[in-house]
């Protein structure tokens, strides 16, 4: 609707948006939230913490926040103001690449036959032979600065993992607020399962068994021979709902064994047979040639080299600085 206004309705607005901005005040009805709380999977429907709330505003609200914030985030991207360990709501760049940088100073740590402690809230830190002081000593800082901000640190969830490819490692125990901090072999990260050895083979199969669940969707609701969704429709539902389950992140866990990643390559063919109505002794080949797409493996490894490049050409991204210390040791 806003996108079809008139000449003479746009300039009202924008006199709103101008006034609001010189003055600082915006119009109560802007502020006013219909708040709908959205139930969490798998958590107590008696227990106000299992609900999500996701909070409808006005949209030329929306709208004003939206300039503002394009505004501000010039000012503080040309003048440096944001840290470049930052990835999330920036302008090319990503979670992924925030995934990407933590997996890489694990593999680092692997390589120099060390061993990488950490703990998961908002941040991670590195493992030295001082690991237990300093991360602790972090710890506390992180609980303080909740504190003063007046924020609420789940204490549940938060979790101490250890990654390492030593058969023993000493055990370390971390406090926050005097109660000690619970140890996870796999805690999930930004979206991604972790495991100590960073084999990968947890998150595959999670991710896997989703993307398996939700190709139930086309086998037994879109699909059918006399009725049903069509091919393009089924392909489409294919990359648009399935498939970035499979690929999320991919350039963090590219590395994971191939025996890991075949069961994403079958998951794959078995969803465009699905869409094709073809046969299972199709060629995998011809699947992939009648569907237009391509193999995931050749698909993870372009995404690994586009961030690879966006990495190398960013100096504030936060790669570039393990490139630069590859290429020097290389």
């Amino acid at each position: 609707m806003i996108k079809h206004l008139g000449p003479h309705a746009l300039s009202t607005l924008l006199d709103l948006f101008n006034n609001s901005w010189r003055t600082g005040c915006v119009p109560e009805v802007w502020k006013e939230a219909h708040i709908i709380s959205i139930h969490k999977k798998g958590k107590s429907k008696t227990d106000q913490i299992s609900y999500r709330p996701i909070s409808l505003i006005s949209c030329v609200g929306k709208l004003l926040e939206k300039i503002i914030n394009k505004r501000l985030m010039y000012h503080l991207e040309t003048n440096g103001i944001i840290s470049p360990t930052q990835s999330g709501f920036r302008k090319n760049k990503a979670t992924e690449d925030q995934l990407t940088y933590f997996v890489q100073n694990i593999e680092i740590a692997f390589q120099e036959q060390k061993s990488m402690l950490s703990v998961f809230f908002d941040f991670t830190a590195e493992y030295a032979t001082t690991a237990n002081v300093r991360v602790q000593a972090t710890v506390d800082k992180v609980f303080k600065w909740s504190q003063d901000w007046g924020l609420t640190i789940d204490l549940n969830k938060t979790v101490t993992t250890k990654f390492s490819l030593k058969a023993k490692e000493r055990d370390v125990t971390l406090t926050m607020n005097g109660q000690p901090l619970p140890t996870e072999d796999t805690p999930t990260f930004l979206g991604i399962t972790l495991d100590k050895r960073l084999t990968w083979k947890p998150h595959i199969q999670k991710i896997n068994q989703k993307a398996m669940r939700r190709s139930q969707i086309m086998k037994k609701k879109l699909s059918g021979t006399k009725w049903g969704a069509n091919s393009k429709i089924l392909r489409q539902v294919y990359q648009g709902y399935i498939r970035p389950v499979m690929e999320y992140a991919s350039p963090a866990w590219s590395t994971a064994a191939t025996s890991n990643l075949t069961s994403l390559s079958k998951t794959q063919n078995q969803n465009l047979r699905i869409a094709l109505g073809a046969i299972k002794s199709t060629p995998i080949k011809e699947l992939h040639k009648q569907a237009k797409m391509d193999t995931l493996e050749n698909r993870r490894e372009q995404r690994t080299l586009t961030l690879y490049e966006k990495s190398k050409r960013n100096p504030t991204h936060p790669l570039h600085n393990i490139l630069k210390r590859k290429q020097k040791t290389d």
